[in-house]
Order: C-alpha cells, then sequence, then structure tokens
C-alpha cells in the first residue's frame, strides 16, 4: 500500500510540474502578443498624431533618433512627441501570432490619406479607412489585437473584425528636410509639416470639388508671421476675395466652369522669406434635370 501511494504521488508532481511550465509558456506568449500589439498600436498613434500636426498648423521643433536607434523621435510645438520607426513600424515583421506583424502605413488619394495593413488599403466594411477628417469624412483611430493567433481591428473597441495581414514588405516610413519643412514619405505619398522657425502659409483644404456657380470661404493660417508679413493672392480660372483679417479666402469658380486654381502668397519682409500654396478646384459632375448641361473636367468616350 506504501508503494501506491508513493507511485501517485510522484505521478502528481510530476503533474504539477508540466501544468507550472505550460502556465509559464502561456503566460509568456501572451506577454509577447501584449509587447507586439503595443507596438503596432503606438505607431498608429504616431501616424494619427504626424497627420493631425499637418493639418493643424502645428510645427516641429527637432526630429532627433530614437535612443533604440530604430526610428526618430518627433518634438512639436505643441509640447507634443511621435516616434516613427524604420523598417517595420518597430517589429521584426516576421514574429507576429501568424508568422507576421502588419505594418501599419498611409497612402494619399484624392488630397485624403487613408490606413495601410502591409501596403493594403484598410477596409471598414466596403470603405477606406481615413486617417484624419477631410472633404466631409471623419477620421478614425484604429486599434489592433491578436485574437486566437489572427491580427484583429476595431474601430470602437467593441466590434473586432480579423485583418488580412499578408506578410509583404512595404516602403518604410522615411524622413528628410529642406531649410522649411521636414517631410515624411512612404511610398508615393508625403506628409510635409514646417519647422517651428520656418514661415509658412497652409491652407485647411487645398482640392476643391465644387458645383458650377457655387461659392467656398477657406480658413488659412500663417506660421512664424510678424507685423511685416503680407498675405496676396492670384487666380486663374476663378476670382476670389481675400481677408486678411480674417484669415479666409472665398473662392469663386468662373462660369462656365473650368479647372483653375489659387495661389495664395505669403511675404515676411523683414527677413523676406516667401511661402505660398495652391487650391486646386475640380468641377463635381453635376445633373441636376432631364435636359441639363453634365459639367465634369473627365473626358468621356460615347
Amino acid at each position: 500500500m506504501k508503494k501506491v501511494l508513493l507511485t501517485l504521488a510522484a505521478v502528481a508532481g510530476m503533474f504539477c510540474s508540466c501544468t507550472k511550465d505550460l502556465e509559464n509558456r502561456v503566460a509568456e506568449l501572451e506577454k509577447k502578443f501584449a509587447e507586439l500589439e503595443a507596438k503596432v498600436n503606438a505607431n498608429v498613434k504616431s501616424i494619427s498624431d504626424l497627420v493631425a500636426a499637418a493639418e493643424s498648423g502645428v510645427t516641429i521643433n527637432s526630429v532627433a533618433p530614437a535612443s533604440d536607434g530604430n526610428g526618430y523621435v518627433i518634438s512639436f510645438s505643441d509640447g507634443t512627441t511621435a516616434v516613427i520607426v524604420n523598417g517595420t513600424n518597430g517589429t521584426d515583421g516576421k514574429d507576429g501570432a501568424d508568422g507576421h506583424t502588419p505594418q501599419i502605413g498611409f497612402q494619399e488619394i484624392d488630397g485624403i490619406l487613408y490606413w495601410t495593413v502591409d501596403g493594403v488599403l484598410l477596409k471598414d466594411g466596403e470603405n477606406n479607412v481615413p486617417v484624419t477628417g477631410a472633404a466631409g469624412e471623419d477620421g478614425k483611430t484604429p486599434e489592433f489585437r491578436i485574437n486566437d493567433n489572427v491580427w484583429e481591428v476595431s474601430f470602437d473597441g467593441q466590434t473586432w473584425t480579423a485583418v488580412p495581414v499578408s506578410g509583404a514588405s512595404v516602403p518604410a516610413v522615411e524622413i528628410s528636410e529642406t531649410d522649411s519643412e521636414y517631410v515624411f514619405t512612404q511610398g508615393t505619398t508625403e506628409i510635409k509639416i514646417p519647422k517651428t522657425d520656418a514661415f509658412a502659409i497652409k491652407v485647411n483644404d487645398y482640392s476643391l470639388l465644387v458645383e458650377e456657380g457655387s461659392q467656398i470661404k477657406l480658413g488659412y493660417s500663417l506660421i512664424g508671421e510678424d507685423d511685416s508679413t503680407v498675405v496676396l493672392a492670384e487666380a486663374h480660372n476663378a476670382n476670389f476675395s481675400l481677408d486678411t483679417a480674417g484669415k479666409t479666402i472665398t473662392v469663386i469658380p468662373e462660369v462656365p466652369f473650368r479647372s483653375g486654381y489659387i495661389l495664395l502668397k505669403a511675404v515676411r519682409n523683414s527677413d523676406g522669406k516667401y511661402s505660398a500654396q495652391y487650391i486646386n478646384i475640380v468641377v463635381k459632375l453635376s445633373y441636376d434635370k432631364f435636359g441639363s448641361l453634365i459639367i465634369t473636367d473627365t473626358e468621356y468616350n460615347w
């Protein structure tokens, strides 16, 4: 009887040891997944901050290498920071739940930046997901997680859907600079943000889709202006009304409509610095009733 008890005790000890080892491995795997999720979501936030800064008129104080050498720390004029990482967004690109950690990026389509995963446009249902609000669309900040070894995305923190992760290699976000701005490039898409000590004029929207005979009022902001700063404008196939006190410009397309632009210019006479921005004007396809004209800037093959 004593022998049987000893044998049972040994088996129980072995079972406890195996269970503990399994628990440790599960805990380590969960920790690893949590770290990967945190890296991907941190990069999502950094891209959101970057695009929001470009649209809000915030400038960049400095760009410095990250302490681990994997990317750059960006310090903005409003006191916030963002980290843009090299290569595969701070992950190894092959160590995710499904053998690959998704590379989050952005792509410009018709003046709007949309989220991408592994270089493919991220979808919410059938729609592309804008990074920030533009042209009547609301921006969305996705959140990513690993669930049952599958990457998932949510736009409200409650509903989650699987994300296609291809493992394809995509271009890294590269940073360059000029005398007046930093340029963040991924593929063919650029995000430009002025340096804090720079001089620049920025318009809220630079590409307009308008109906013939309509008018649109736009606001603009000046970076680095002083008492000597003068704002001017010139137009092609359009008229305009410039309010320098209210920092707005009203665009009045010609009738009949032809695609055109407004060139908004600013000069800081104290040091001769100059900045300008184009406002491109594109006609909106309109059809009112039977017999109305179809007006478009696109050539049709009838």
